[in-house]
């Protein structure tokens, strides 16, 4: 997965390379091996394209097909191949207006382009003459709304043939020697205007993938930290942390370099930005700060980066603020966040797992849980998935049958082992009669789901058992001093901890008292103590540090305030106060109770950041990686808890949620292209 990358070659870029004629030599092809490919590489329908069997790759198929018409037509060969794919288009040309078909970027452009460069070679295309002034018509009018946005155009410029200022796209040369990186414009700009950069980075791209081109070179980093990120989201990524750490060290020596295969592509800064920034690296969001302003994004950014993937990955990094005041990820969050929430709305979206990632972003947005990503990843990766920019494309490191089998098979391997644990826990609540105190069976599950969504490695095992039975009895005590408890049973509670060892000498003042401290002083004194000092890793100078003593208290900054907003009806209904009445009393009637609620989340929001900020800080930290991040799955959780109601005692989708998580396999009867 981690060697070289392995992203699909393209027909409609390899047919604008094999267009480009020789050096004094013009009626000959520059790159002749491109044209032998485009002969070798036609479907049987036909077509040329990634794909020919998926049905939602038709466009794609007409674009490759046409640009490989023109090549053979230019070069006069393959006459019984011209045929074909003359068939293929005319059977297939009316999908054009399928606004439900998947598009190539610039589709709307570049096809109309390359009817009309058809009509001038003097290839007759079966195409109803109707659809084809609607075509052109619609194309004009695409044309003329980015009248201004160079860059936009500029990335489509092979749609305009001679009647275009190629001096004007060369502004657009990268140090490469290519044009957006994209081997099909920056030969189209070879055509029209000789380069030896552009012929430079033409024939590097040939030397590295034989007689054919990707739709965008290089590609190396962001496919690795896509792959970085996908293995994170499938919960594997324990299997290769050196694997990954290699990959985020090398980016982040890009990202110091200013390389602009980061800087200059929207969807890789902001993906790089998010992982090194979530793993501890330091970056600074001004490396975002031309993409605050949306009216300006879409006005000078390259076409290729405004589609809805490219704002999502935004749309995520801006979720990373970790200091008070962060404007430049404050505005782009802002504006990326209803972007994404219109497209939903009117219906922009059409790729089915592409909405189902835009609702879940803006949904859960930072707060995701662990196992319930991991899971909801998996059931969702398709190996067969593809990219859309010019073109189609594909790339093996990323999605392969190997790592959904891998990854599904390691889930439900945990599963089981997490379903054995709450048989265990289930065992005793009977053996400790935590049963006969009436307790709901929904907080064993709870307190579990709890531990197990965050630490479900083999390794954790004690801690979740731990966990579980510290949530139980800590639950089943809460109640007895916030609901049902008498005086004296509290105080006899209260007498028999301060006690603990000489406990008998205090005795019980009932059944349930004795009962619900018995399991707590058999849970700590027989199975919590002595596992404690099995493998003691934190030293004295950790655990008296006043780092680790800070982790704690801004966690509870964020925990304490989500349970006070989402207990404060129940508690107001008491006259007990919380944070959110204290506010509304100490406001002097100035602030109403759904004012103090958004107080109360501002609260949680800047406890948030600070936390996240001295969670990934690694400069002069003493405090180990795997505490840290224990603690900020804890206040990840309590957003999940708390955000739809009391998910802990009153489960909703929790319900669901645990079901998923401990006793629905992922099924691994997929099939896959290869």
């Amino acid at each position: 997965m981690f060697g070289k990358v392995d992203l699909s070659v393209s027909s409609y870029d390899t047919a604008w390379v094999a267009m480009v004629p020789a050096r004094g030599s013009p009626s000959q092809p520059c790159f002749p091996g491109c044209l032998d490919w485009v002969m070798r590489n036609q479907h049987p329908n036909g077509s040329w394209g990634l794909d020919r069997s998926n049905p939602f790759l038709v466009k794609d198929s007409l674009l490759s097909t046409l640009a490989s018409l023109l090549v053979l037509h230019k070069w006069r060969v393959g006459e019984q191949l011209v045929q074909k794919g003359l068939d293929f288009i005319g059977s297939n040309y009316f999908q054009v207006n399928d606004k439900h078909q998947p598009s190539p970027i610039g589709f709307d452009i570049v096809f109309p382009g390359m009817v009309n460069q058809a009509k001038d070679l003097g290839l007759n295309l079966p195409l109803d003459p109707a659809l084809v002034d609607v075509m052109l018509r619609n194309a004009d009018h695409k044309v003329q709304s980015f009248r201004g946005k160079t860059s936009c155009l500029a990335y489509v410029a092979e749609a305009f043939g001679e009647a275009y200022n190629w001096k004007d796209v060369m502004v657009h040369q990268r140090r490469n020697g290519s044009l957006f990186n994209s081997p099909a414009t920056t030969a189209a700009s070879l055509i029209h205007l000789p380069d030896d950069k552009s012929f430079e980075y033409l024939r590097s791209v040939l030397n590295i993938y034989g007689s054919a081109v990707p739709t965008v070179y290089p590609f190396d980093i962001y496919s690795r930290l896509c792959l970085v990120d996908s293995i994170e989201k499938l919960g594997i990524d324990r299997y290769f942390r050196c694997e990954t750490e290699g990959v985020l060290n090398a980016t982040y020596r890009c990202w110091q370099q200013r390389n602009e295969e980061i800087f200059l592509d929207v969807a890789c800064c902001a993906i790089a930005f998010r992982l090194l920034r979530m793993n501890g690296y330091e970056v600074e969001s001004d490396a975002l700060a031309e993409f605050v302003d949306q009216e300006y994004f879409f006005t000078t950014i390259s076409l290729q980066f405004t589609n809805t993937s490219t704002i999502l990955e935004l749309y995520e990094a801006a979720q990373i603020r970790i200091y008070p005041k962060e404007p430049i990820l404050e505005k782009i969050h802002e504006w990326t966040g209803t972007y994404l929430k219109s497209e939903l709305l009117h219906g922009g979206i059409h790729n089915e797992r592409l909405m189902d990632e835009v609702k879940y972003a803006l949904e859960y947005s930072i707060h995701n849980v662990d196992r319930m990503e991991n899971r909801r990843s998996i059931c969702l990766y398709d190996a067969d998935n593809f990219g859309m920019l010019k073109t189609s494309h594909r790339c093996s490191n990323i999605h392969n049958g190997v790592i959904f089998t891998f990854a599904a098979k390691d889930f439900n391997n945990y599963q089981a082992i997490h379903r054995e644990e709450l048989q265990l826990l289930e065992k005793w609540i009977r053996e400790s009669k935590l049963d006969s105190l009436e307790l709901d069976r929904h907080v064993l599950y709870s307190s579990y789901f709890m531990v197990a969504t965050a630490h479900y490695a083999p390794e954790y095992s004690d801690a979740r058992i731990a966990w579980s039975k510290i949530c139980v009895i800590g639950t089943i005590l809460d109640d007895m001093f916030d609901i049902d408890g008498s005086r004296e049973e509290l105080l006899n509670i209260i007498e028999l901890v301060k006690k603990w060892d000489e406990h008998p000498n205090v005795g019980y003042c009932s059944e349930r008292i004795k009962i619900a401290f018995s399991a707590l002083y058999k849970t700590i004194n027989t199975d919590l103590a002595p596992k404690a000092f099995t493998k003691q890793e934190l030293s004295e100078e950790v655990l008296n540090s006043q780092e680790y003593a800070n982790l704690f208290y801004y966690v509870g900054r964020v925990v304490r305030p989500w349970n006070d907003y989402r207990s404060d009806k129940r508690e107001s209904g008491q006259r007990k106060l919380n944070l959110c009445s204290l506010l509304v009393k100490q406001s002097n009637g100035s602030l109403t109770e759904e004012d103090a609620k958004k107080e109360v989340m501002k609260i949680i929001e800047c406890n948030r950041r600070e936390l996240l900020r001295r969670v990934l800080q690694t400069r002069g930290s003493l405090v180990p990686k795997v505490v840290k991040e224990s603690i900020w799955k804890l206040s990840k959780l309590t957003h999940y808890l708390n955000a739809n109601g009391d998910e802990f005692r009153t489960p909703g989708r929790g319900k669901d949620d645990i079901q998923k998580i401990f006793y629905e396999p992922i099924h691994l009867s997929r099939t896959y292209n290869s």
